[in-house]
């Protein structure tokens, strides 16, 4: 159960902000002290008291009740809108992504018209052309955030239906309807509520905006985007009537975007905490090799999943000494890379851990450091200096909008007192250092204007 509410725990306080907004928002015929639309012209623009406790508008309405019932308002509109555009959506969504063809040209030609115009302009002509009001709002939100809901589906769709488990159910000869529903719409919701939140959000933003302009909610009418629209020509004599309503909007979408965070961590795979955390392994007490500069004593690093601990690296030992080379030779998942980044420090966060052993590293200096030990202040002064990593995918590693001599330079500023200029002469130094030809060219080219082995040894240059 503990597990349970850990894993849950980043949604926890904004759900249940989440459920008091909404309780106070659509039980607001039985809260609100006042009829939202009762006006007291003897009482105009009074401030908050003991009968009103958030004052009085220009006609003498009292603001709470009409803070209350412009909330279930905006958020009937918003959630409304954001259910209608979500199963339009994720419907086009699914057809284009798992059927592809025809189907898959029309769906994404048809988003990419309504995704061209601006989302508030697109909103502004339908509501004009049709005129104002909670239906017409509804409707056009709902074609707005269509497109939205069916990109993200397409591409979840397009990736699942290459999965075995989707090859197999149509070797079975399952229906295509029931692999899509069944098998493919289960494994996608996810992001679609993450979406779904993030669209809510947005929809009361574009709903206060539209009823500010008064395109969307019809006086008398309570909606915030209307409070404030008749707040602001009356806001010299009375400003926390202005007030109000913003920081309900305010404190509305930072709820939503609190959750849209929350639910996204909980869908990563990649933050999901394991049910029993790893326990810290015994290792046997040992000491560096005195000649080696790494030594690695029965390391152990164990990665937290939600069947349980996976133990990706479980006593390894090794030790290299000045002028060694070692070779580590695996089958793919055995560890390898794993192994290398435990040694940097650099195991999968949350969810990976080193739960036993030591990684001495001899250091220029000739102190001797436990990187297995060590802070992140220690780790981040080591890394790139006395010690470093080459991955083996060297384009996905060198950031694509830099120039190799600028992500070179940025290594060497991180760890050594030059200045830029000469930084970028140390730059181009190492790269012929590595054999690099034209160095001073390469330095200022981009990775993808690279070979596949001259990107490999920028990598190296840069270690």
């Amino acid at each position: 159960m503990t597990g349970r509410l850990h894993r849950y725990r980043p949604v926890l306080i904004p759900a249940i902000a989440l459920a008091v907004l909404l309780f106070l928002s659509f039980s607001a015929s039985l809260l609100a002290p006042y009829d939202p639309t009762a006006m007291d012209i003897v009482g105009r623009l009074k401030p908050p008291s003991a009968a009103h406790w958030l004052g009085q508008d220009e006609f003498g309405r009292d603001i709470l009740s009409r803070m209350l019932h412009g909330g279930r308002v905006s958020l009937t509109v918003a959630i409304l809108s954001s259910l209608i555009a979500m199963a339009i959506g994720v419907t086009l969504g699914l057809i284009g992504g798992y059927f592809r063809g025809l189907s898959e040209i029309l769906t994404l030609r048809m988003m990419d018209i309504i995704l061209s115009f601006p989302p508030i302009l697109l909103a502004l002509l339908v509501v004009t052309l049709f005129g104002p009001g909670i239906v017409t709002l509804t409707a056009c939100l709902s074609i707005l955030f269509a497109p939205g809901f069916a990109r993200v589906t397409y591409g979840e769709a397009l990736a699942v239906r290459q999965l075995d488990y989707v090859e197999s159910a149509r070797a079975l000869g399952a229906k295509s309807g029931r692999i899509v529903l069944g098998t493919v719409l289960p494994n996608i919701t996810g992001p679609i509520i993450v979406q779904f939140s993030l669209t809510v959000a947005s929809a009361i933003l574009i709903e206060s905006g539209l009823s500010f302009l008064g395109l969307g909610v019809v006086p008398p009418e309570a909606s915030w985007g209307l409070m404030i629209r008749s707040a602001r020509g009356y806001m010299s004599y009375s400003a926390m009537g202005l007030v109000w309503p913003c920081l309900a909007l305010i404190v509305t979408v930072l709820i939503f975007n609190a959750l849209c965070d929350g639910l996204r961590d909980i869908f990563d795979p990649k933050t999901r905490p394991s049910r029993v955390p790893p326990v810290p392994v015994k290792t046997a007490p040992a000491e560096p090799d005195p000649q080696a500069l790494l030594t690695v004593n029965d390391l152990h690093t164990h990665i937290a999943t939600e069947r349980g601990t996976v133990r990706a690296v479980d006593g390894v030992s090794f030790a290299l000494r000045p002028g060694e080379t070692l070779a580590v030779v695996g089958e793919s998942g055995s560890g390898k890379s794993m192994t290398g980044l435990s040694l940097m420090g650099l195991a999968p966060e949350p969810a990976g851990r080193i739960v036993g052993g030591d990684v001495w590293l001899r250091t220029r200096s000739g102190k001797v450091v436990d990187l297995a030990k060590a802070d992140d202040q220690t780790l981040e002064r080591i890394r790139g200096d006395e010690i470093a990593m080459i991955f083996q995918e060297p384009m996905t590693a060198l950031n694509p909008v830099y120039r190799i001599g600028d992500q070179i330079v940025e290594a060497i500023l991180r760890h050594r007192n030059l200045d830029r200029k000469a930084a970028w002469a140390k730059a181009v130094e190492v790269l012929d250092h590595v054999g690099v030809p034209e160095p001073a060219l390469r330095a200022r080219a981009y990775p993808h204007e690279l070979s596949g082995g001259l990107r490999q040894r920028a990598m190296i240059a840069m270690a």
